[in-house]
């Protein structure tokens, strides 16, 4: 899956399947957090290199993967 955003503040993108299948992604304090469950459990993962923040309202690509149970963030 790949995003294409632009956040000054505050936002989330959600995305619901069956049952508790979800994705989630969030802009936290300046970094992306993205919460991801389908059907076994959550997995939290999130972006936030030193220094560098994502609430700049400036255009940004994110990149979400999963190849089985591990969940990729870029």
């Amino acid at each position: 899956m790949t995003i294409v955003y632009r956040f000054d503040d505050f936002g989330t993108l959600s995305i619901s399947g069956e049952k508790s299948d979800y994705i989630s992604i969030a802009l936290k304090s300046g970094t992306i957090l993205a919460i991801v469950n389908l059907g076994g459990g959550e997995t939290k993962v999130d972006v936030g290199p030193s220094g560098y923040r994502f609430d700049d309202n400036q255009w940004h690509h994110l990149l979400l993967t999963r190849s089985s149970r591990k969940v990729t963030l870029v």
